[in-house]
């Protein structure tokens, strides 16, 4: 897909995010008020509000105040106005909650403030997810144009086995970001940080293993993935040289994921999106320099992603050294050893269910493309590239996911279940207007995007065919992101494991039955493998956000009647 498609694409999607959310309604009632003011209209200290959480930051973020006239969340401790700061960046951002004089929120502006914070946690996460794919994308480029086609085909297998053993522990990023941002809801800072700093010595541990495994099981691992012995497979050479040094990438990635996961946690998406950009210029130098000046051909495209990525995870370290106090980051102690078992437990309960989706996502995918190279070399390119083009449509959702993980997991742990409701609203109100537009933008640019894949006349009549399929599947797959992301932030782990791992059981089995159909071709494959994976993770999540809902109901229940006794 060339740079001008890529950026329509964008610039059409922030245009529509710009206006869905600058144009809510204003009758919409909600019990929240999030008030996001510029540096030079910060009030005194005397000034700030009582009611809800003020955040001075002295870097890039955006704090999430918990509203405090919610009964079923009035129970928390802590005076909001003497919390310390959780964010830090380099524009004061006071939030608060504007009550009225019945003592709920303001709904003439509640819901543009809302919007606004959606927006302010979106744009940076999709910008950050636009950003992500460029280091291998920068070693594709100089590598083809510089070394030739052979070294090109060599990165396709190392690129294919980092996206699974790096892809598989984004799923830590995930579980960090809710934990962390339901103890802050919660008002249990101390947890918050106990969190971050076990999830950081986690993933370098785990990042140490699978440097480990890629180093010494590197023949066999390519072997898997079709690369024959060197001397024998002319592909061998450069791929065992590629694969080698950028394994030593290995502790960086897993830490950067979780850092990012903990920052996104308290409210910040600027700072992942700066250490994204930071990594992706520092390949950018790197890359001419060591595979030509060096000499190191393909090792040097893959030495200098690895000190792209030891970049991005140097700025993490550095920010959490220098909040180290607002985000109460600290080793623990013999005297809080219980404490810190605990919340390691916890943490770890959490990871392993997502590691389960996270995997089984990736087999229903490989079993996807799988069936297609069975199809044959039509199939299987028409395939990866109308993959490619859906899963950049689809960042898009997974940066409102993000704002519905960190909203909802803040008043989840608040146990305040009105602006629960209130934030997968406007999240789901977002997701539906955006995907719509895409969708349409797809069904309009239909007659050109095949061009942008080649010439070869068989791929593009299979990529006609399948756009209308990608088309109508965005929506969906916008709502469903955003379904699964409402529970990661209400920390129903084990459901979302679960559900995925049966949906990818069953969709698995439907690609194999179409797979050996007669006749049947990749746009068949994605009717039925693809839809019906979105389908049924649609239905789990529905189900599981429903079985959220009624246990919020009982807790509220019981916690008014609880209340009526003691009056």
């Amino acid at each position: 897909m060339d740079g001008p498609g890529i950026r329509i694409l964008h610039s059409a999607a922030s245009v529509l995010l710009h206006l869905v959310l600058c144009s809510g309604a204003k009758d919409a009632p909600t019990s929240a008020a999030f008030v996001i003011q510029a540096a030079p209209l910060i009030r005194p200290a005397a000034a700030r509000p009582k009611t809800g959480l003020y955040a001075e930051a002295n870097g890039p973020g955006v704090a999430i105040a918990e509203a405090q006239a919610d009964p079923v969340g009035s129970d928390s401790e802590g005076d909001a106005a003497t919390m310390p700061s959780l964010v830090e960046s380099t524009t004061k951002v006071p939030v608060s909650i504007e009550q009225d004089h019945d003592g709920g929120a303001e709904d003439n502006s509640s819901v543009s403030h809302l919007q606004k914070t959606i927006r302010d946690l979106s744009v940076p996460a999709l910008l950050g997810n636009l950003v992500d794919p460029a280091l291998s994308t920068i070693d594709n480029i100089y590598v083809g144009r510089g070394l030739g086609a052979t070294s090109l085909a060599a990165l396709g297998p190392c690129i294919s086995i980092f996206h699974v053993s790096f892809g598989i522990f984004r799923a830590l990023m995930q579980s960090t970001t809710s934990l962390v941002a339901r103890a802050l809801g919660a008002r249990d800072n101390d947890r918050a940080g106990e969190l971050v700093v076990q999830s950081s010595f986690l993933a370098v541990g785990m990042g140490v293993i699978i440097a480990a495994a890629l180093q010494l099981l590197c023949g066999p691992i390519l072997g898997c993935m079709g690369v024959g012995a060197v001397g024998v497979d002319p592909l061998a050479l450069d791929a065992r040289a590629y694969l080698k040094a950028r394994a030593w990438a290995a502790p960086s990635v897993v830490f950067t994921q979780v850092a990012e996961g903990a920052f996104r946690g308290f409210g910040d998406t600027k700072t992942p999106l700066f250490a994204s950009l930071l990594a992706a210029v520092v390949n950018l130098i790197l890359d001419p320099i060591m595979i030509f000046s060096c000499q190191w051909g393909t090792a040097g495209a893959a030495a200098a992603t690895a000190v792209a990525q030891y970049a991005a995870a140097l700025t993490y370290a550095v920010l959490f050294y220098r909040r180290r106090e607002s985000m109460r980051l600290k080793v623990p102690s013999l005297q809080g050893l219980s404490s810190a078992v605990t919340t390691l437990r916890r943490y770890l309960s959490a990871s392993s269910a997502m590691l389960v989706r996270s995997f089984s996502l990736l087999v229903c995918w490989a079993t996807i493309t799988a069936s297609a190279t069975k199809m044959g070399v039509v199939h299987v390119a028409a395939h990866n590239a109308i993959l490619q083009l859906f899963l950049i449509f689809a960042m898009g959702g997974e940066a409102i996911a993000v704002s519905t993980q960190v909203l909802i997991g803040r008043y989840s742990g608040a146990k305040q279940p009105k602006q629960i409701g209130q934030v997968l609203k406007q999240c789901l109100k977002i997701a539906a207007a955006c995907s719509c537009l895409l969708s349409g933008l797809l069904f309009a640019l239909r007659p050109s995007i095949p061009s942008w894949f080649g010439s070869d006349a068989a791929v593009r009549g299979r990529l006609l065919s399948l756009i209308p399929v990608v088309a109508l599947l965005e929506p969906l797959t916008w709502l469903v992101l955003v379904f699964e992301g409402s529970l990661v932030g209400m920390g129903r782990f084990k459901w979302l494991g679960g559900s995925m791992l049966l949906a990818t059981l069953a969709s698995a089995g439907i690609i194999r039955h179409i797979a050996r159909l007669p006749g049947a071709g990749i746009r068949l494959l994605w009717i039925g493998g693809v839809w019906s994976l979105f389908l049924q993770r649609l239905v789990y999540a529905g189900i599981g956000l429903y079985r959220s809902h009624r246990q919020r109901q009982t807790q509220a229940a019981h916690l008014s009647n609880n209340k009526l006794k003691t009056v």
